[in-house]
């Protein structure tokens, strides 16, 4: 059906001031859970009942159709809306069938110089002031995961890091004296929270930049972003919060022989509320970040950077998460007889779009320290640090098509709970290689590894220094791996082996916050945590946007925090996925 419609509507896509864009998926997916949670076992000659209220099996699916229509009415204006049609694979004559709009905004521009766009808006600033960074295990995925991968960015609306609001945006350029001088300007407005029109008020979000360059030498910017309720839409609330960033960021490029980039951002952001018991007083703090990088279409990059990010740094446009720690999975989602919800696992966190968040929040949410303890909230993590650099070799004529190594050695600008700083390791290493090349084999072969290497540590807690009552030594590693093969077996056909491992062992102490960000206690975590996936399947690739999946996976996962220590899960996913 898919195929067949966007064929049906080619010819009207020739047409200039019509155009049509969209995605088709099917999905299915065959999965079964067990473990000793599942069975009746004797622990200490106690017999423990088996859980007898979840499905042990669970066969379910979907299928969905976006069509877009892009319209031109003249030159200067753009009209775009995405219209969604879905069924569950179960919704036989129009049951479970839900229609909506996934996409609505006009674009277009003024007198040939002021653009301006109204709508939904993809916003991004700095990665201090309206970044959505990445998730938690980072981006070197392999190719048995990049569908996965494609989907995600697509639901969430995160390409290229991005926040996707609703609300107004205008940008535009000026011509200074002198040759290649330019001051551009960048604003927005949106709508970040609706109102319930009584307790809640609505949230806006708003901010813009100005950026001054010159040709051959860079560019100096000027961002400001704020995020502020506003109490009068809301009946019964008073109260009001905002946050505004301001950051000075620059691009130089002094010497052009060496072909280095010097780059820095530096800023302040100010917290205040009006109206709230308990609120503390307003708040401010600063950050910077000084580096320099080589970045040319040479087959080696580098780059080097010190980083320095007070504690009360507070920026909602970078430092929202993008994965909700809280969230829970859509296979198997409860687990005992008490129906507790099921932590989510390695594999949710790569596949599962339920996990990912849309919202900028003004509250440093909660994160898994087994996943990310040294940057959970991105570049703008607060109560950092340090020295970081990488290194990125990679070519397009040799078996070794890239090669990147990124080091990280960070430690808290403040103590939490004790005089005792953190220290913070992350080596972060991903390769991949086209084996072919090295017997001029004409079917590719592609082998893809990556690994994570994390460590934080504080040391025990003496008698003399100042400390909480609780609080004591930290001691957490992990280590997160994965390596793929593609075997090419005819052209666009590929077979697939992959495997996924996260390891976490230690104790930390993760700070409680309260509903402003502050500090209200801490919660001492034991983690013993080992969460393994094995892939295996073919993909054959019509074209870069259009893939046809089929694999199957079994995951195990044993951690001090889940019921009688482990599960296992296996599953086979038929998959069909198209961007058009």
């Amino acid at each position: 059906m898919i195929l067949i419609s966007s064929l049906s509507i080619s010819a009207l896509a020739q047409n200039e001031k019509f155009q049509v864009y969209g995605a088709g998926r099917f999905y299915m997916q065959n999965s079964e859970i067990g473990g000793d949670l599942y069975r009746q076992t004797i622990v200490n000659g106690d017999t423990l009942a088996a859980d007898t209220v979840n499905a042990r099996k669970e066969m379910t699916g979907y299928a969905l159709f976006d069509l877009g229509f892009q319209v031109n009415p003249n030159p200067s204006t753009e009209i775009r809306v995405l219209t969604r049609v879905t069924s569950d694979l179960d919704g036989f004559w129009g049951a479970g069938i839900g229609f909506g709009f996934r996409e609505l905004y006009i674009r277009g521009l003024v007198k040939g110089r002021v653009r301006y766009r109204v709508g939904d808006l993809d916003l991004k600033m700095t990665p201090f002031t309206l970044y959505n960074s990445d998730a938690d295990l980072g981006q070197h995925r392999m190719s048995s995961l990049h569908v996965y991968e494609d989907i995600i960015q697509y639901e969430q609306f995160y390409r290229n890091n991005r926040w996707r609001q609703q609300g107004v945006q205008t940008d535009f350029k000026l011509r200074l004296p002198g040759k290649g001088n330019t001051l551009g300007f960048d604003m927005f407005l949106a709508k970040n929270r609706q109102t319930d029109f009584f307790f809640t008020p609505d949230r806006l979000i708003g901010g813009g930049s100005m950026v001054y360059g010159r040709k051959g030498f860079g560019e100096i910017g000027y961002n400001l972003v704020g995020i502020f309720d506003v109490a009068q839409t809301a009946q019964f609330s008073e109260e009001m919060k905002a946050t505004t960033v301001h950051t000075i960021n620059a691009k130089l490029k002094p010497v052009e022989d060496l072909d280095l980039i010097f780059y820095g951002e530096g800023g302040m952001s100010m917290s205040r509320y009006e109206e709230i018991n308990e609120a503390p007083e307003d708040t401010s703090d600063v950050f910077f970040q000084l580096g320099v990088r080589r970045n040319t279409e040479d087959k080696l990059r580098f780059y080097g950077e010190y980083l320095f990010v007070r504690s009360g740094f507070r920026s909602p446009g970078a430092q929202s998460r993008r994965i909700v720690s809280g969230a829970m999975p859509q296979d198997f989602s409860f687990q005992g007889n008490n129906e507790a919800p099921r932590t989510f696992n390695v594999f949710d966190v790569l596949t599962d779009v339920g996990l990912y968040n849309l919202t900028i929040t003004p509250e440093l949410q909660p994160f898994l320290p087994a996943y990310n303890n040294v940057s959970p909230y991105g570049d703008a993590t607060p109560n950092r640090q340090g020295l970081r650099g990488g290194i990125d070799y990679g070519t397009d004529t040799t078996a070794i098509r890239s090669i990147k190594a990124n080091l990280a050695l960070l430690t808290e600008v403040n103590g939490e709970g004790t005089s005792e700083f953190r220290n913070f390791t992350r080596l972060d290493v991903s390769g991949r290689f086209a084996l072919n090349e090295l017997y001029g084999g004409k079917n590719r072969l592609i082998v893809e590894l990556g690994g994570r290497y994390e460590a934080t540590s504080r040391d025990a807690i003496d008698a003399p220094v100042e400390a909480l009552e609780g609080i004591g030594e930290v001691d957490l590693t992990s280590i997160f791996l994965e390596a793929g093969i593609s075997f090419e077996v005819t052209q666009d056909l590929f077979l697939e082996l992959g495997v996924i491992n996260l390891n976490a062992e230690g104790t930390e102490y993760m700070a409680m916050r309260n509903a402003f960000s502050e500090i209200a206690d801490y919660q001492q975590l034991d983690i013993d945590l080992s969460d393994q996936t094995v892939l295996a399947g073919m993909k054959y690739t019509f074209n870069q946007n259009t893939h046809l999946l089929i694999q199957g996976r079994s995951s195990t996962i044993e951690s001090a925090d889940i019921p009688r220590g482990a599960y296992d899960i296996q599953q086979l996913v038929v998959l069909f996925n198209i961007f058009f």
